[in-house]
């Protein structure tokens, strides 16, 4: 159960940062929405073994750093093609970049997949299940190891502590 609440609360308040309210008719109105994705979705959100009421807390707690870094990410990549766009810097090196899933679970590689394409710069192209690599497209991957490296460092400094 209260996993469940969990969900809906996070359901609830990104409802409402992303339509900009904080208006009780607009809480009313994503509080509708999430009941109906978490029923929808249940069978899927509630199989298997659920964390501790602990676990979650620590989860919710390490969302807020998680947001930022990724609005963060989406100003550094909005410059970086904004850059490349007005033809400030030359575009030489695009290119596709095998990121190594490691530890990550599925849904935190999926997750990872989804954090790195809304951001300006980079996609998802595929996941490799198989190999255990995510394969993005940089606009600037002119150094492959670099952006490994940033994509472990995020996942290591905040994504582990949300979505493992």
């Amino acid at each position: 159960m209260p996993r469940i609440i969990v969900i809906m609360l996070i359901s609830i308040v990104t409802y409402a940062a992303m339509i900009g309210s904080f208006d009780p008719w607009d809480l009313a109105l994503a509080a509708l929405v999430a009941t109906g994705t978490v029923y929808g979705f249940r069978t899927h959100l509630l199989r298997g073994e659920s964390p501790s009421t602990l676990v979650l807390l620590r989860r919710l707690v390490f969302l807020v750093p998680l947001i930022l870094d990724v609005l963060w990410e989406i100003v550094r990549g909005t410059w970086q093609v904004l850059v490349f766009s007005l033809r400030l810097r030359p575009m030489e090196h695009p290119g596709i970049v095998a990121i190594p899933l490691g530890e990550r679970t599925r849904f935190g590689a999926t997750m990872s997949g989804f954090l790195t394409t809304i951001s300006p710069g980079t996609f998802l192209v595929d996941i490799d299940w198989k190999a255990r690599v995510m394969l993005i497209h940089a606009i600037d991957a002119s150094d492959p190891d670099a952006v490994r490296l940033s994509h472990q460092v995020f996942y290591d400094r905040f994504q582990r502590h949300v979505f493992p």
